[in-house]
C-alpha cells in the first residue's frame, strides 16, 4: 500500500473490509459479471457532459494513490467548470480513511461561504 498520512487507520482489517465483499466464491462471481458488464463508451460518454456541470465542485485526491494518479484528478478539475482541484499529499486512494481530519477540513473550507 502507498505511504499514509495515517497508517494506523489502512489496517489490515480496514484491507479485508474493502475486500471482503469479493471474498466468497459467490463474491468472487459477483466481481467477475459486473466487470463483463462495464462498457467503458458510457463511461466515456460522460466526459462530453462535464463541462455542463453547474455545482460547486471539489475534486480531492490522494498524491499516493497507487490506482488514479493525480493527472486524471487535475484533467477531470479543468473539465469542470469552476471546479478546484485540491491534492492531499501522503494520502491513498481511501482518502477520507486516510486523511480522515485533512479530509475533513478541506470539505468544510469548500462548503464554508
Amino acid at each position: 500500500m502507498a505511504p499514509s498520512l495515517c497508517p494506523e487507520r489502512l489496517t489490515s482489517d480496514f484491507c479485508d473490509g474493502i475486500l471482503a465483499p469479493w471474498a466468497s466464491e459467490e463474491g468472487k462471481l459477483s466481481l467477475l459479471r459486473n466487470a463483463a458488464a462495464l462498457n467503458a463508451n458510457q463511461t466515456m460518454a460522460l466526459v462530453d457532459r462535464h463541462g455542463t456541470i453547474a455545482a460547486p465542485t471539489l475534486v480531492l485526491w490522494g498524491m499516493a494513490d497507487p490506482w488514479q494518479k493525480a493527472a486524471d484528478g487535475q484533467r477531470l478539475a479543468r473539465e469542470i467548470p469552476g471546479a478546484r482541484f485540491q491534492a492531499i499529499e501522503q494520502a491513498s486512494h481511501w482518502l477520507p480513511q486516510d486523511a480522515p481530519v485533512l479530509f475533513a477540513e478541506a470539505v468544510r473550507s469548500f462548503l464554508s461561504p
